[in-house]
Formats: C-alpha cells, sequence, structure tokens
C-alpha cells in the first residue's frame, strides 16, 4: 500500500509539472556581424553582415525560465584581404540554437545555449567579383555556444542581441571557426 500511495504522489507531482510547462511558437529574423577566427586565419579579416530567419518556441517550464529552440537559415563569413583587393567568405547554414532563457517580470532575459548547424554553401568572392565554392574543402556541421540578452513584451514581441563562436572548425584541414553577433526581432504567438 505505501508503495501504491508513493507511486500516486509521484505521478501526480509529475503531471502537474508538466500541465505548468506552456509552449508557444514564433517567428525570428534579423542581422548577423559575423568573422571568421582561428589559428590558421590571416591578420586581414574583417566582420560582415549577414541576416538571419526562421521560427521558434517558447517552452516555459516556470514562470521566470524557458527553453527556447530555433531552426534558422543563418548567412556567416567575413571580409578578406586577398592579393587582388578585399574578397568575402560566404557561408550559409540551417541552424539549430538551443537556448535557456531567464526572464524577468519587467520583460528583461538573458540566454545561454548551444547552438548546431548544416553547412548549405561556401563561397569565397574576389574584389573582381568572380565566386568559388569550396563547399568540398567544408565541413558539414558545425558546433558552438551562445549567450545574449534581450526585452520581451507580455504580448510576445521582443528584440535581442547575442553573440555566437564555434567550437569547430568549419573546414576540413584548417582551423578557422565562425563567430559574430546576431541582433533579432521575433514574435511569440
Amino acid at each position: 500500500m505505501k508503495k501504491f500511495i508513493v507511486l500516486s504522489a509521484v505521478l501526480a507531482s509529475t503531471s502537474f509539472s508538466f500541465a505548468q510547462i506552456k509552449i508557444r511558437p514564433g517567428i525570428i529574423a534579423g542581422a548577423n556581424y559575423t568573422t571568421i577566427e582561428g589559428k590558421d586565419v590571416d591578420a586581414g579579416t574583417q566582420f560582415r553582415f549577414g541576416f538571419h530567419a526562421g521560427v521558434m518556441s517558447d517552452i516555459k517550464i516556470s514562470d521566470i525560465v524557458s527553453i527556447q529552440p530555433e531552426i534558422i537559415y543563418s548567412t556567416h563569413g567575413a571580409k578578406i584581404e586577398m592579393e587582388e583587393g578585399m574578397g568575402r567568405i560566404g557561408l550559409s547554414y540551417i541552424n539549430l540554437p538551443l537556448t535557456l532563457k531567464a526572464i524577468t517580470k519587467f520583460g528583461m532575459y538573458g540566454t545561454a545555449g548551444v547552438e548546431g548547424g548544416y553547412l548549405l554553401s561556401a563561397k569565397a568572392k574576389n574584389k573582381a567579383g568572380d565566386t568559388k565554392s569550396f563547399k568540398d574543402m567544408s565541413k558539414n556541421f558545425r558546433a558552438g555556444w551562445t549567450v545574449g540578452a534581450g526585452y520581451q513584451s507580455k504580448a510576445g514581441i521582443g528584440i535581442g542581441f547575442s553573440y555566437t563562436s564555434d567550437f569547430t572548425s568549419f573546414l576540413k584541414d584548417d582551423k578557422m571557426n565562425n563567430s559574430g553577433f546576431r541582433g533579432s526581432v521575433f514574435y511569440i504567438f
């Protein structure tokens, strides 16, 4: 009988806990300001602008904590010095950030988490505009970490800023990784 009572109490508290979880879908878009870092990067590398857009969810697990998974299309890369002038490296990914978000009653929040991505394209463009793919020299997957902060209204409209850096190199033979800043606007339904 004791086992039945204990089991019933555990099941009741578990179902009560899951009843408190609220899942709200949303959309997200914004600008990226990225560069390439690492042991094999030349000194002439500069930041470049890109963009991101996709879908997200806000999985509220308490009044102040939620989990926020996203699926976004995102461009990365850098401006690089070449023999004939400044060129560009352009990388595009389907990224999967997964962050833990702590939000205050005033709407300010902070996030921290991990981010993985699948490479869609890798191209280098010189000053003359000639483009060459180097996807065959690139790794298909990336992994990194992300931290951020922002504001979310009670209506679900928000703005956020984050920094992301990769654990992994995006090239197969050289040590070069993506890093950069992301500014986003979002709406959680």
